[in-house]
């Protein structure tokens, strides 16, 4: 055999070797991985569930990424995984990553098909819980155990559906070129989506402003102050001075003004000071008292007695 062919049988030979050798090195990797895999992995998460029966009025689940996959994968119906997101929205910021320990309870209402009795979520170590309770006056709601009420003064996201796209803060602006106090946050929405008043008060000011574009401010108790601006329209009739209540459309989604696409520039003011409205924490906007409160407690203190042990210890309410 030539010099040639010895010295590329050797090569070969050693390249085979390196392959061989980088080949176990990936199995032994991927298996440690596995195994680190599964020791950070909470325990059973089909185990959380009191029972397979999905007519179980009780649903527990862990939650890992969202709320909303984790309520999904644990049996949970849309329409009540929507009504769990939206009885948290005001005390919660939903979009932050969940922490080890997350999770919620969800109880249907066996009486009312469909509908939530009571609900505990336990995202970022910080436990909320809240109970359907009908009001002697017919108002139906849903309030923590001190009777004060799941919906605060003012909403977060005054439009049904939206993409937190820029924060507060100090931001780049993308069309002006430099960096500015933001005073709000920004939802992007589909072109002429409904955006409501985030609470009930007196419009202030509603009508061309400037890069703002079409912009409706909203005055509200408390001196607290509300702002909707580059909407495509304001809904037609809206003046200065007129009331307005919490949930009412007053325009739609539009990129009037300097804007660079469909979205709604939204500001909340407390005592004419700009603040986070993803952050700010914000009154309840009613608190029962008096023969209400009293028939709330009876009513709270004989639901936690009668599936009190369905009321899974990991997330019970504080």
């Amino acid at each position: 055999m030539d010099r040639v062919s010895s010295r590329a049988i050797r090569v070969a030979l050693l390249s085979f070797l390196v392959v061989l050798c980088a080949f176990g090195l990936a199995i032994l990797r991927g298996s440690a991985r596995a195994e680190t895999q599964a020791a950070d992995t909470p325990a059973g998460l089909a185990d959380l569930n009191a029972t397979d029966d999905p007519d179980d009025l009780a649903k527990y689940g862990r939650i890992e990424e969202r709320i909303r996959t984790a309520a999904q994968r644990d049996g949970i119906a849309p329409p009540i995984v929507d009504a769990m997101i939206r009885i948290f929205a005001d005390d919660i910021d939903l979009r932050r990553a969940a922490h080890p320990g997350d999770g919620f309870v969800v109880v249907t209402d066996d009486a009312t098909p469909g509908s939530i009795a009571f609900a505990s979520l336990t995202f970022n170590g910080l436990t909320v819980a809240f109970y359907r309770f009908a009001t002697p006056g017919g108002d139906v709601g849903y309030f923590d155990r001190g009777g004060r009420s799941a919906d605060k003064l003012l909403m977060r996201r005054p439009l049904r559906d939206g993409l937190l796209r820029s924060p507060f803060g100090m931001l780049r602006h993308p069309i002006l070129g430099y960096t500015r106090m933001h005073t709000g946050v920004d939802w992007e929405a589909p072109l002429g989506s409904p955006i409501v008043a985030a609470g009930p008060g007196t419009i202030e000011t509603a009508g061309w402003n400037g890069g703002n574009g079409e912009t409706v401010r909203v005055r509200h108790d408390g001196g607290y102050a509300t702002t909707y601006a580059h909407l495509a329209r304001i809904t037609d009739g809206l003046k200065p001075g007129m009331q307005v209540e919490r949930g009412q459309v007053i325009g739609l989604v539009g990129s009037t003004g300097v804007s660079t696409g469909p979205h709604l520039h939204y500001e909340v003011l407390v005592n004419g000071r700009f603040v986070d409205p993803m952050r700010i924490r914000l009154p309840a906007q009613r608190v029962l008292e008096g023969t209400t409160l009293a028939a709330f407690t009876v009513q709270r203190t004989e639901a936690d007695s009668t599936r009190g042990a369905s009321f899974h210890p990991l997330f019970s309410a504080k």
